[in-house]
């Protein structure tokens, strides 16, 4: 039965933990980083998010799922950064996925990588603050006219291949490309 099910991947008693009050159903998107600290790190400098409430501990224990939090304070969404070794195999699993998919993703040149289907797409006002940061941060980042006078703003959380995608109508710091990446040809040799 279900109740003999047991995982003790050192979550956090919950009276630590956070659950959402918030009546919308979906709260929170959970990724599968290397490093949860260099993840957490961008979403708080480029996206502007705060400091959550973690289910897991932190620093990283041995053989323990370590996670960081980020949470957008108006909205209550959050961003779970999850790395849990213990449970790959072999151990460096996402690590070594992680860099196939680098390998062949340049943002700056205006490739769109079969990949970046896989993103979190995010509404916001304005593409420029975001735009701004990631300049100061040194990442890549692509822009794309998506039609109906919407754009979207593409960029790797670091330390992992997902994406997240910023969508919008209002830019002015950078000229969004005119692709579509539903007809994009994608040039990986997966032999």
């Amino acid at each position: 039965s279900a109740g003999d099910l047991y995982m003790n991947d050192c979550m956090l008693s919950s009276s630590t933990s956070r659950r959402t009050s918030s009546r919308r159903p979906w709260w929170k998107a959970s990724f599968a980083v290397g490093d949860p600290a260099i993840a957490y790190s961008f979403a708080e400098k480029v996206l502007g998010a705060e400091p959550g409430v973690a289910q897991y501990p932190w620093p990283p224990a041995k053989d323990c799922t370590a996670e960081k939090v980020a949470r957008f304070p108006e909205s209550g969404f959050e961003l779970h950064f999850v790395s849990s070794p213990e449970y790959q195999s072999p151990r460096n699993a996402i690590q070594v996925f992680t860099e196939m998919v680098l390998e062949f993703r340049d943002l700056s040149d205006g490739a769109f990588d079969p990949f970046m289907y896989n993103s979190l797409i995010m509404t916001v006002k304005n593409l420029d603050p975001y735009i701004e940061r990631l300049r100061a941060q040194s990442r890549d980042f692509l822009l794309l006219n998506v039609g109906t006078s919407e754009y979207a703003l593409f960029m790797t959380i670091p330390g992992s291949d997902s994406m997240v995608q910023l969508r919008s109508k209002s830019v002015s710091l950078a000229s969004p490309m005119d692709k579509d990446s539903c007809l994009q040809e994608f040039p990986i040799d997966w032999a």
